[in-house]
């Protein structure tokens, strides 16, 4: 009786950390939470966002360069909690934010998103 005790208890248990967390690929086939473009290259959208959360509020974030331009993700008490891909256009870029925080509102994470793109209001 132990062992099934204890098998259901670390099943539990995987069950309940997974569903706290999130993959980037699972959170990119979500519904974005924003959708914009910006005058600006996806590299400066992309520093001037990382550079903010790092900088601005001591958030956990990193950017990396893909094949169309950048992607900035930030991590909240070590949970992902937005991907940002910004691709180059022709006109400057195009940016597409998916979140695993329900509301967004006026959070520090998203307000360094708007001063970095002057288009959003």
């Amino acid at each position: 009786m132990n062992k099934i005790a204890l098998f259901i208890f670390v099943i539990a248990i995987s069950a309940a950390i997974s569903a706290c967390s999130v993959s980037p690929d699972a959170l990119r086939r979500t519904i974005p939470m924003l959708d914009t473009s910006s005058p600006h290259n996806s590299e400066l959208v992309s520093k001037c966002i990382f550079n903010g959360w790092g900088n601005k509020h001591n958030l956990k974030s990193d950017y990396k360069p893909t094949m169309f331009g950048h992607t900035v993700t930030l991590h909240i008490n070590d949970k992902l909690a937005h991907i940002i891909d910004i691709s180059n256009t022709l006109q400057g870029s195009t940016t597409i934010v998916y979140s695993n925080i329900n509301a967004l509102g006026n959070k520090p994470s998203l307000k360094i998103m708007k001063e970095c793109h002057p288009k959003i209001k």
